[in-house]
């Protein structure tokens, strides 16, 4: 029967509170908060700006509250405001107060804080942010700990400075908007939205979970027998209650300082021994005042460690010692990067070719690279939250599902134990049929791929910020605080020395006793690169600042590489100390011990691919948003051997089989099985390695080859091989010895300082209808035929490449020259039959239309038009900075390495010598043959391509603004600057003048002595090339659609807009 009724004119949105005097306080939807007498009147009321949560007493009586105005409210037992203080969300949750006064308050979001502890006067004593947002009410542990559930599925504990002392995801990613329960013995109870409530032990680790049928909003209680009563639905559940230790158990305090007293629901009370440490090899004993004591036991007594991986132990000196050990990782690829030094290199050559072997689906996203154990069983994880086994054969063998997503790589040891991190927090051992053995709780997510040590202890990071060594048998060994999150897998020594990065930046060297080495801080930030360690105990680790970073054994810095971007990709090791990494500038570099670049190779898309390398050296790595290819393969020396594309981007690593087949996992959920089984692949494949630095190792149908690495073929120098460090020394040969560079259009030649000179040279470029860009040396683009006079099509040749940037050139006969972004050299002509050129063998391949005569793969993209010299070679730069020499059949003579891509067309001067620019922001100077004469540095990218006036000056514009006139020995004779990067070539007027235009919209005229003679402002930056009529008019195209004509003289002729009649005489 109802006593009284009070109108609170609003719904009532709290909990009551009653005080000692038995005055109700209750809050309101309308943010009024509310004290009634214990006869229904109205006593006091306070406004608030928002909807109130439920109040709770201060031990001076007191009234604390939240409300959604995000404000904290403080009044006295009569309603006055005490203080007030501001929260960066909404709060709904009822604060909580304790003992000593301190107010503890949530609220929904907040973008650095979410959980505060205030003093009793309203300061702030410290905040922090628990991911996902509260709507619960926190709980407080006896011994001050706070535990918090948040609205992405989490528990967390702080303790009183708050400090996170470990979170649980427990939900399964579903909110937690229930108020937290804690029992007598710490037991801490939250109810999620997935229909769950679950009992958490006090270190965070989950005692038992139910389901209720449906999303568990309200907290749960406990009653006198200890019955936990819990809504869920439309259902009121009670669970457990009434047994011996439930409720008020009895006191099983026994007064002995030895034992610890605990109550068993089947047993009663139990006293345990405490100075049992589980040590079989030890005779442990108390003393009267609880003292433990431990001797050895006799050696040679049998023990057993626990650890399935070991077997024989007996006991010494107190420890139990194993006999056989097979914990170490064992397999073709058992790790992340291969083996414990991260080197990512096989001892088998891998697939020569893309073919595919099989493919497994998954079902989400993978990020994870795999792994293969001893048994040639593949292992990956999933962002289905599993982990899967793939036999051989590409069948699935089994799956293991964690409580969230397996971004992290496996490992497996020697016993086919596999050990994977979740991002549930958790480290799981299982055993080779999947079933669980142990699980390791941090107290964060696990990103870090664990590596294991020979001696079975496991490493691994957690986003708690420490690195964990774990044994065997799921024992925690020690634990090392790295200051930051560890996305990044550990490395091991050979000394035992553990190196890990974090994401602030710090590599840390760790003794295997955990104690610290060194720290070295390697950038801002590290991402996913995971240090390797190198002969001579240098680690190499990728950085956010876009550096790759050598790190002596003491610390401190060998060297540093710089590349475009960020480098979030591993680095790995060749055999003879070579270190390959990718960026996300879309360039893999291959770096030199010494820091040094060796080569870089561009692809479409960019790479936090870890490399991986075959014992061949090819290194093999995928990429992301790449519109060609997801897969590479490259040589040795960085030229493309093929690449494939599969039906998602590629972000983990691959992994190399000992048949030699490639593992390579997408983002779209599929497992590849590449290659293999070749006669020049795996285990089965001769062993070419000869133990000679100074030669190049190689298989061909199964036989060995063995060419020597210094030959340079050049007759013009001594070839010298360091057989301890396989470097290369090139002496120059007797000053006027006769060579022959092997070309047609020489006569006469002789050594001179190393490079083979001949008396006379007609390599010139050649005379042909169209030889190079902009036709002749001058570049001025102006045929002396007259062209199409109609807009009819004759014939279309379909390459079935694209092209991108390389503009086609004409050579004898007609033949018409062009390359691709693909990398392939095509030779076209309108009729004959259609060949290309592969390992020397022309082969016959169909086209409609018109008919090829052949293609070329020259390894990169291929955006520099070609230049033909008198005796029919093609030169044509490429995306890796190459610049290669191809003869009229399609075969290629040389290349020539100038560290950066070539955009810039070559020219061929009267001598033979070739001029070409890279974006290094050098133009070299390179003979006939292929060897360097000069290098020149212009300071800026060099896009355009260089031309030649009469006097044999080559004159050249940078991306640094210049426009540069440089004499035949490569020393500048005068430089312009127009302020402004200039991509476009320059071209030479009949007169000398040299004419030139760049971003700042202005074309200049410049005199043969390098003054400005004029400047025209055109409509937009110009980044396009020049063409110059007869009586000297100078053609522009512009980004504005404008064609315009400028006369030699600086005026303005006319406009012509795309797709519109001449305005003649008018802008």
């Amino acid at each position: 029967v109802s006593k009284w009724e009070f109108d609170a004119e609003s719904p009532v949105s709290t909990s009551a509170i009653i005080d000692d005097d038995g005055r109700i306080t209750i809050g309101t939807d309308a943010g009024r908060v509310i004290g009634v007498s214990y006869f229904g009147d109205h006593l006091w009321e306070f406004q608030t700006g928002g909807r109130v949560s439920s109040p709770a007493f201060t031990p001076d009586g007191g009234i604390v509250l939240g409300s959604e105005d995000n404000s904290i409210y403080a009044l006295d037992s009569d309603g006055g405001l005490r203080w007030f203080a501001d929260m960066q969300g909404d709060v709904r949750a009822s604060p909580v107060v304790g003992e000593n006064g301190v107010i503890y308050a949530v609220s929904l979001a907040g973008p650095t804080e979410n959980v505060v502890a205030l003093s009793p006067d309203g300061s702030k004593l410290w905040g922090v942010l628990a991911s996902g947002g509260v709507e619960g009410a926190p709980a407080l542990g006896a011994d001050g700990t706070l535990f918090v559930g948040t609205l992405a599925g989490n528990v967390y504990a702080f303790d009183a400075d708050g400090q996170q002392k470990w979170v649980s995801k427990i939900g399964g990613g579903k909110a937690i908007r229930s108020a937290l329960t804690i029992d007598a013995h710490g037991v801490i109870y939250a109810g999620a939205n997935n229909g769950r409530l679950y009992g958490l032990h006090s270190d965070g680790t989950e005692k038992w979970a139910v389901d209720l049928g449906g999303p568990v909003w309200s907290a749960a209680i406990i009653g006198q027998d200890g019955g936990l009563y819990v809504a869920a639905n439309s259902a009121l559940h009670k669970l457990g209650g009434g047994q011996e230790c439930e409720g008020s158990p009895p006191d099983c305090n026994d007064e002995d300082p030895c034992t610890e007293d605990l109550c068993d629901n089947s047993q009663g009370c139990v006293h345990l021994f405490l100075c049992d440490d589980g040590n079989e090899c030890t005779q442990d004993s108390c003393t009267n005042d609880g003292e433990c004591l431990s001797a050895p036991a006799a050696d040679g007594i049998s023990c057993d460690d626990g650890v399935a991986c070991t077997d024989e132990e007996v006991c010494q000196e107190g420890e139990c010692i194993p006999g056989t050990n097979s914990c170490g990782p064992a397999g073709s690829w058992p790790v992340k990067g291969h083996d414990s030094s991260h080197s990512g290199r096989s001892p088998w050559v891998a697939a020569q070719e893309p073919a595919e072997q099989w493919k497994v689906e998954l079902k989400k996203s993978i990020s994870s690279s795999p792994v293969i154990g001893p048994n040639g069983v593949i292992y990956i994880g999933s962002n289905d939250y599993s982990l899967h086994a793939i036999a051989p054969d590409g069948v699935p063998k089994w799956s293991f599902e964690t409580g969230d997503m397996v971004t992290a790589s496996p490992a497996v040891n020697a016993s086919s134990t596999v050990y994977v991190g979740s991002t549930d927090t958790y480290l799981y051992a299982l055993d080779q049929d999947g079933v669980k053995q142990w699980s390791y709780k941090t107290a964060g997510e696990i990103r870090s791929s664990p590596m294991i040590a020979t001696n079975g202890t496991v490493y691994v990071g957690s986003d708690d910020h420490f690195l964990h060594a774990v044994s065997p048998n799921g024992n925690p060994v020690w634990t090392y605080d790295i200051g930051g999150k560890v996305p990044t897998s550990p490395a091991v020594g050979l000394d035992g020395a553990v190196y890990v990065g974090a994401a602030n930046g710090q590599l840390h060297a760790v003794e295997s006793d955990g104690s610290n080495r060194w720290v070295f801080q390697a950038g801002p930030g590290i991402g996913a690169s995971s240090p390797a360690v190198g002969p001579g105990k240098v680690v190499y680790i990728g950085s956010k600042d876009k550096k790759l970073y050598a790190v002596n054994p003491q610390g401190e810095m060998k060297w540093s590489f710089t590349t475009d971007a960020n480098i979030d990709s591993s680095p790995a090791i060749g055999s003879d100390g070579r270190i390959y990494v990718g960026s996300v500038d879309k360039r893999m570099y291959a770096i030199n011990p010494d820091g040094s670049l060796c080569w870089s190779h561009p692809i479409s898309g960019i790479i936090v691919s870890s490399p991986v390398l075959g014992a061949d050296e090819s290194v093999y790595f995928g990429a992301l948003s790449d519109k060609l290819y997801s897969f590479y393969a490259l040589g040795h020396g960085g030229q493309q051997k093929w690449a494939v594309k599969l039906d998602g981007d590629v972000y983990g690593s691959a992994a190399i089989g000992s048949n030699g087949t490639v593992y390579v996992a997408t983002t779209n959920g599929t497992l590849y099985a590449l290659g293999g089984n070749g006669s020049c692949e795996g285990q089965s494949a001769p062993n070419c390695n000869d133990n000679d630095l100074c030669t190049i190792d190689g298989c061909d149908d199964g036989t060995c080859s063995n060419i020597s690495k210094c030959d340079d073929g050049n007759m013009c120098t001594i070839d010298f091989c360091d057989k301890d460090t396989g470097g290369c020394i090139h002496a120059p040969n007797d000053l006027g010895s006769a060579c022959n560079d092997g070309l047609a259009c020489t006569v006469g030649e002789s050594c001179n300082d190393g490079l083979c000179t001949p008396i006379q040279s007609s390599c010139s470029l050649a005379t042909t209808a169209w030889p190079s860009k902009g036709r002749t040396l001058n570049r001025q683009a102006r045929s002396e035929q007259v062209s199409a006079q109609t807009s009819l099509i004759k014939w279309d040749f379909d390459i079935k490449q694209s092209i991108n940037g390389s503009s086609p050139v004409i050579g004898k006969d007609g033949i018409v020259y062009i390359g691709t972004q693909s990398g392939f050299l095509f030779a076209v002509r309108p009729e004959g039959m259609a060949k290309t050129v592969e390992c020397g063998v022309a082969t016959d391949i169909a086209q409609s239309g018109a008919e090829g005569l052949w293609a070329t793969d020259l390894g990169a993209p291929l955006k520099s038009t070609p230049a033909l010299s008198t005796d029919g070679t093609i030169f044509v730069g490429d995306d890796s900075g190459f610049l290669h020499a191809v003869s009229s059949n399609g075969k290629k003579k040389w290349s020539f390495f100038t560290g950066a891509a070539i955009r810039s067309s070559p020219a061929v001067g009267s001598k033979g010598v070739i001029y070409v620019g890279s974006e290094n922001f050098n133009i070299y100077a390179i003979t006939a043959a292929g060897k360097k004469v000069w290098e020149f540095d212009t300071g800026g990218k060099v896009s355009a391509s260089p031309a030649i006036g009469n006097s044999s000056t080559i004159y050249i514009s940078s991306g640094s603004g210049a426009l540069f006139a440089i004499d035949g020995d490569g020393l500048q004779k005068w430089k312009f600057d127009t302020g402004a990067a200039i991509t476009s070539s320059p071209v030479i007027g009949d007169d000398g003048r040299i004419y030139v235009a760049a971003t700042n919209k202005k074309l200049y005229a410049v005199s043969v002595g390098g003054k400005m003679d004029w400047s025209y402002k055109l409509e937009s930056a110009i980044e396009t090339d020049l063409a110059m009529g007869a009586d000297g008019t100078i053609y522009v195209g512009q980004s504005t659609g404008f064609v315009s004509a400028i006369s030699k003289t600086g005026a303005f002729k006319w406009n012509y807009l795309a797709g519109r009649r001449r305005l003649c005489g008018s802008r």
